[in-house]
């Protein structure tokens, strides 16, 4: 069965670069520009994103680098609002991803009980 993932290939440096996530789940091009344009919640500002996979339940995968540092990182749509479900510094734990709702095969490793698995 399908996973639903799908490969995706664009960096981001500003608002402008929107157009380069053309296909990815409705609503979160406007989310990356809202992020490009204020500081988040924590007062960091986004200064270059990568999306590596979309899923059309609402699921983006990439990473951020900003005023603050990088994170490989999901996105997620929950109630027609987009933001970071999980920020991942290292390999999270399969856990997380599971109570985070990230749909499985998104193809990276993730800890286990036993030592560690694609997800």
């Amino acid at each position: 069965m399908p996973s639903g993932w799908r490969s995706f290939d664009a960096d981001l440096l500003s608002a402008g670069d929107v157009g380069g996530i053309e296909g990815a789940p409705s609503g979160f091009a406007d989310y990356v520009v809202a992020r490009f344009a204020d500081e988040d919640s924590a007062g960091c500002l986004l200064s270059a994103m990568t999306v590596t996979s979309v899923h059309p339940a609402g699921y983006v995968y990439g990473s951020e680098n900003g005023s603050c540092g990088g994170s490989a990182t999901l996105y997620a749509e929950v109630g027609g609002v987009w933001g970071v479900a999980l920020a991942m510094q290292a390999m999270p734990e399969c856990s997380a991803l599971r109570e985070a709702g990230i749909p499985e095969g998104l193809g990276i490793r993730c800890g286990h009980e036993t030592g560690d698995r694609e997800y």
